[in-house]
């Protein structure tokens, strides 16, 4: 099959998960997508995603990281070139020790935090 084609302005990123969409190659027949994301440091591909399905969300990324995705198409003739490299970043996140963006609330002697966000 032929090389797929992430789309950019379909893909995304929301707190620490990012969601990735392709389009196979016109005329391809694929059979299934191979989805790889790097570790956020620049460190090698890892297999997030074998399917037919063209859009992934991964969760669970650190957040303020930068992650590289590519893609690659398979049928009964083989594999395809991966795709070219898309990067998205992860939200910044919080310090959990940056008490100063919640309110704090005792509630029947449970202590409640309320995000002022």
């Amino acid at each position: 099959p032929g090389q797929p084609v992430i789309i950019p302005e379909d893909c995304s990123c929301e707190n620490n998960s990012v969601t990735i969409a392709w389009a196979p190659q016109m005329g391809s027949v694929v059979e299934a997508y191979t989805l790889e994301l790097d570790d956020g440091n620049g460190g090698d591909f890892r297999v997030v995603y074998v399917g037919r399905e063209m859009i992934c969300t991964v969760d669970g990324l650190h957040f303020n990281s930068i992650y590289n995705a590519r893609v690659k198409a398979h049928n009964h003739a083989g594999e395809s070139d991966y795709s070219d490299i898309i990067s998205l970043q992860t939200a910044e996140g919080r310090d959990v020790r940056d008490l100063s963006s919640f309110d704090w609330y005792e509630l029947g002697g449970i202590l409640e935090r309320l995000s002022k966000v």
